[in-house]
Formats: structure tokens, C-alpha cells, sequence
């Protein structure tokens, strides 16, 4: 069975460690679909989303709350790294924090949501030791929150999956990474981009 974090935590890591890249202004910022009844997704208010760029029509819409300071990278994108928002005036330690997304059809893998959870769960656990897990929703959809280290850094992933009208199983991360985790601009911005992430199905559009 493929651990599809695993594999995203490697690219993640590549493009951490490249993090000092100049990022790219974001074309794609705009007002995402909103939910179908029954649906709920938390807004960061007063934080503008960048709507990330889909590989097909039947991908879910991603989007990533972008505080002031913070901006978007397609740099590393591919079929699995959708996107990354940087902010090179909170480097430190030789560190640009990031906040890496990714998204994966992982229906050959999970028949259902949670075993995809589960299953990217298991991937990160193979590569760093889970300092704490919460399992949560996201936009109404399962999903869980893991605080690690990785080289130092502190680290907060939140997995996300869904299963669509043709029982196709979607899973995305993302992750945020920071050589200092206490500084207050950062815990406002992680505040805000971890709360504000937004992860919808095409069959949830109105």
C-alpha cells in the first residue's frame, strides 16, 4: 500500500529546504465556490484565500487562507504538490516557514475517507515521531491534525479526505513548518491558514 505522506513529506521537506526561493505572486487568488448545504467551512476572517490551480474538473477546490507577508509558490508544484504560500520576512535560523499543500486520488489504496486518514497517518509516522494527533472536520469532512518535529522544526499537518458522487477517495495535507514556532506573527498566520483551509468536492458546489 502506497503512504502517500510519506511520499508528500519528502517533497514537502525538498521544498522546505529550498524554501529560500523566491516565491511567485499568486494568479489564482479568488472567492472559492461556496458549500452546498450542508457543508460548513471555518473563514479566516480578514485573511484573503488563493484558490489553488486544479490538474482536472473533477478535483476538489483548494484553497489556502494567505495572510499579509505570505506569499504563493507553484515552484514546486506536480501532481502531488499543489501549492505553497512562504514568507521569506519571518526567516530565521536559515529557514523561510511554509505551508506545503497537496492533493491525491487514493482510490486504488482507501475505500473509504477515514482509511486514507489512516493510511497518511501511518506514512508521516514512518518518517518522524507524532508529538500529538486531534482527529477533527474540515469543511464537514473527516480529518486529523498532527504536531511533529522534523530537524528541529516544528511542524503541524492536517489531513483531509472525501470520498465524491463517483466513489472517488480525495485526500489533502497541509502542512506548516517553522524554526520558531513561539514567534507571535507566525502563530497569528498559522492560526489563520490552518483554520481557514478549505478542501470541497465538486459535487459540494452550489
Amino acid at each position: 500500500m502506497r503512504k502517500w505522506l510519506a511520499g508528500v513529506g519528502m517533497a514537502a521537506i525538498a521544498l522546505a529546504q529550498a524554501g529560500c526561493a523566491s516565491p511567485t505572486n499568486s494568479t489564482h487568488s479568488s472567492t472559492p465556490p461556496a458549500p452546498a448545504s450542508g457543508y460548513h467551512c471555518t473563514v479566516s476572517n480578514g485573511v484573503p484565500l488563493t484558490v489553488l490551480p486544479k490538474n482536472g474538473v473533477d478535483e476538489p477546490t483548494i484553497s489556502i487562507p494567505t495572510p499579509q507577508g505570505w506569499k504563493f509558490s507553484d515552484k514546486h508544484n506536480s501532481s502531488l504538490v499543489r501549492g505553497a504560500i512562504l514568507n521569506e520576512g519571518l526567516q530565521a535560523n536559515g529557514f523561510v516557514p511554509n505551508a506545503v499543500v497537496t492533493l491525491a486520488d487514493v482510490t486504488s489504496d482507501s475505500s473509504t475517507p477515514e482509511r486514507a486518514i489512516d493510511t497518511e497517518h501511518a506514512g508521516l509516522a514512518q518518517k518522524v515521531s507524532i508529538d500529538s494527533e486531534a482527529p477533527g472536520t474540515l469543511c464537514s469532512y473527516p480529518s486529523m491534525t498532527l504536531n511533529y518535529k522534523y530537524e528541529g522544526r516544528q511542524a503541524t499537518t492536517i489531513i483531509v479526505a472525501a470520498k465524491d458522487q463517483h466513489d472517488k477517495v480525495w485526500v489533502s495535507t497541509v502542512g506548516i513548518q517553522t524554526t520558531e514556532p513561539d514567534d507571535p506573527v507566525f502563530v497569528t498566520a498559522k492560526r489563520a491558514i490552518l483554520g481557514g483551509f478549505q478542501f470541497l468536492l465538486p459535487d459540494s458546489k452550489t
